[in-house]
């Protein structure tokens, strides 16, 4: 499987046929071969593929939240987003990527499960030897650009045939690479908004919420922190309002010395426990590739050392100053019951290119789509206080 960051190849074995996975990764891995109608059969699976993910509201949305997020950036995260693109790879420009990037010095070997650590790493170099190998440098990967924050805020629906109408809340932060610091305060906020005894958790719970969960996504060039919520469907609308206002007001009521300490705990915890899956070691390696093997492997300790001071600046940096997008997922039905659409409706910035048309003389709007527009500026307003409206006329 393949993101915008890594590609990975993953081997289930029995523990005694290491030496067979070995072999199969470097036969058809390192050393594969492929020709014209490879390339065309893997273009034309992609687009079928993709094609079909398009058919499913909830891909619609994901992709929507991320084009809302990132804008012209999006394609840098999603491997897929551009079909025309794709279509045009030819055999020379796969052969080309290849060469470059499936060598020994930019691949990173996990062995978990039960097997015997001195034997896999004999076989290891037994078979590894006979190719070239070479200090691993990350400066050899070829770096994206830098994504550009939000400018304002957004929000859009999506329907679909779901009974539960479902938000989500997404702010854009910075990777672990661009502002490692930062990563470990978001990291503590992700921790603190999960703990169902914080006010944001008790109050929404108490107006029929049926699902509050933070996450944090922490990529090297990028990171987000998307909130979900199930509010009841009599209180949506309300239940939504709360939580945004608590969430870009945070450091007014959870930014205390007791709420950062428990969460630091908390978080600690759970790290031990993730610490005996094989997801450690997997997210070791995703961000080894592009700094150091020590920031998953240290990200506990870092995180308790996140002072109040640091942490109510990211707070204030990245959640009260910094825009975020918001998406609603719901069905037909509800919407036009609950009437969504007069209080929460697609808003981006194409608000820019608004012309109101009205009659010589007259100065009240007519016809819906004046009206519609009307609607959506005042609502475009509401979400982004600090912009300044002139009018001309």
């Amino acid at each position: 499987y393949t993101n915008s960051e890594r590609t990975v190849f993953e081997l289930t074995l029995p523990s005694d046929s290491t030496a067979a996975g070995l072999s199969v990764f470097i036969k058809y891995v390192l050393n594969a071969t492929f020709n014209e109608a490879d390339v065309k059969n893997a273009i034309d699976s992609i687009i079928a593929q993709t094609n079909r993910e398009r058919q499913n509201p909830k891909w619609e949305f994901d992709d929507k939240m991320l084009k809302s997020l990132y804008k012209r950036e999006y394609e840098q995260l999603n491997v897929f987003g551009n079909l025309d693109k794709i279509q045009k790879i030819d055999l020379p420009t796969a052969e080309r990527f290849f060469k470059k990037y499936y060598v020994t010095n930019n691949a990173i070997l996990i062995g978990t499960g039960s097997f015997n650590y001195s034997v896999l790493e004999k076989q290891y170099e037994d078979r590894f030897k006979p190719l070239i190998r070479a200090e691993f440098d990350p400066e050899f990967i070829t770096k994206i650009t830098d994504f550009r924050s939000l400018v304002y805020n957004t929000q859009f629906i999506i329907e679909d045939s779901t009974a539960t109408p479902e938000f989500q809340i997404c702010w854009q932060f910075p990777g672990t690479s661009s502002n490692r610091r930062s990563s470990y305060s978001a990291a503590l906020l992700c921790t603190m908004l999960n703990d169902r005894n914080n006010f944001i958790q008790v109050k929404a719970a108490k107006m029929g919420c049926k699902k509050f969960i933070a996450e944090y996504e922490s990529g090297n060039y990028s990171g987000i922190l998307r909130v979900t919520l199930q509010p009841d469907k009599q209180k949506l609308y309300d239940t939504y309002k709360f939580v945004i206002g608590a969430l870009t007001s945070l450091e007014k009521t959870l930014v205390n010395e007791s709420m950062i300490d428990a969460a630091k705990l908390q978080f600690k915890k759970g790290y031990e426990n993730i610490k005996q899956t094989k997801e450690f070691p997997e997210n070791v390696v995703n961000h080894w590739a592009y700094k150091d093997d020590a920031y998953y492997r240290n990200v506990a300790d870092s995180v308790m050392t996140v002072t109040k001071k640091a942490f109510a600046t990211f707070v204030i940096e990245y959640m009260n100053l910094d825009p975020h997008v918001s998406g609603l997922l719901i069905n037909k039905a509800d919407r036009e019951q609950l009437q969504i659409d007069t209080m929460f409706t697609d808003l981006n910035d194409s608000v820019g290119n608004y012309v109101f048309r009205y009659l010589q003389n007259v100065t009240d709007l007519e016809g819906a789509q004046n009206l519609t527009m009307q609607q959506n500026m005042l609502q475009w307003l509401l979400l982004n206080k600090e912009v300044e409206i002139k009018v001309n006329g």
